[in-house]
């Protein structure tokens, strides 16, 4: 009986990670992940490579053998551009330098992110850029496939959880931008588009994953509904943000905060949509969880792992 496929996996422990490493296996496929250190479970079909990043011997042994790589590792917050230097470009640079000596031929997908788009913007969006040239510079390959995705919600996603618990307040706070439009994306539909992009199909390609394009205030009334609470949206000017930002996460303070300088340019971007133009074709990849669906899905989530108090409901007496 032949073995099925390899795919080599990076970023195997973060919330994206984890959705893709299931994805590939229900798909078919065997998983070699990246990974500190051996879980006490590992799923069937999956074998681990411990070790970090920076190794060049663990990163060969992780790509030899495989039909395809999946880079899923990276930061979206950082304390210095440094931070994101290192985490999203030499990373990939030496993924790719791995690829070239153990894997020649192997097929390259880096899930990188649609800031990406707009390098120019902030120091993330500039080392996002830079990570997708710097894994197929290294990795010299003609078959590579670079998938920009859109900001990412779902089931145990601390950002989800943050817009959440805002919507339960009497006021919830969104960014005064009325004109700013963003595309999200259901984590497992991300997890889609990574392994579609792993198996045969056109090559030297950068997708945007994302579907649609919704206002803060629409996004805002579909968080609020999915956790059935009414909030008022309260628009706050973007000097307001800042302010907020340094008086809620210190500078002393020991990880990086939600909202800083840097990812405060993205989030006061107004164009955050993935084009369709720029998609995958529809036979390969397309959006199956709507915004609604995958927030209420979320926040069902949440609750069940007692991340979300459960809603109140009021026991009214028939008369009789």
């Amino acid at each position: 009986m032949p073995h099925p496929p390899l795919v080599a996996l990076t970023g195997a422990e973060t919330f994206l990670g984890r959705e893709v490493a299931s994805r590939l296996l229900a798909d078919g496929w065997a998983v070699r992940l990246l990974l500190r250190a051996f879980p006490e479970r590992l799923p069937a079909g999956a074998e681990v490579v411990v070790g970090g990043a920076s190794d060049a011997r663990t990163l060969r042994r992780l790509v030899s053998g495989a039909q395809a790589v999946a880079h899923c590792a990276g930061i979206g917050r950082a304390r210095r551009a440094a931070d994101y230097y290192e985490a999203n470009v030499e990373a990939a640079d030496r993924l790719g330098r791995a690829i070239r000596a153990e894997a020649q031929g192997t097929r390259l997908v880096v899930a990188s992110s649609l800031a990406a788009r707009f390098p120019w913007l902030t120091a993330h969006a500039a080392s996002r850029a830079d990570g997708e040239d710097a894994a197929i510079d290294a990795a010299r390959t003609r078959d590579w496939v670079v998938l920009r995705l859109a900001p990412i919600f779902g089931p145990g996603d601390r950002k989800t959880l943050t817009l959440m618990r805002a919507a339960t307040w009497p006021l919830m706070p969104i960014p005064d931008r009325p004109r700013a439009r963003l595309s999200l994306l259901a984590v497992t539909d991300a997890a889609a588009a990574v392994a579609a992009a792993c198996g045969p199909g056109p090559r030297g390609m950068v997708w945007e994953i994302g579907q649609g394009g919704r206002s803060w205030a629409e996004i805002g009334r579909a968080v609020a509904g999915a956790v059935a609470c009414t909030p008022r949206l309260v628009p706050v000017p973007p000097r307001l943000l800042a302010l907020g930002a340094a008086l809620t996460h210190p500078l002393g303070s020991a990880t990086p905060p939600m909202l800083d300088r840097d990812r405060l340019g993205e989030l006061l971007h107004d164009d955050w949509v993935a084009r369709p133009d720029h998609q995958p074709p529809a036979g390969l990849w397309r959006c199956r969880t709507g915004l609604d669906a995958g927030l209420h899905a979320a926040a069902e989530w949440f609750r069940r792992n007692g991340w979300l108090p459960q809603p109140i409901t009021l026991a009214v007496s028939q008369p009789r």
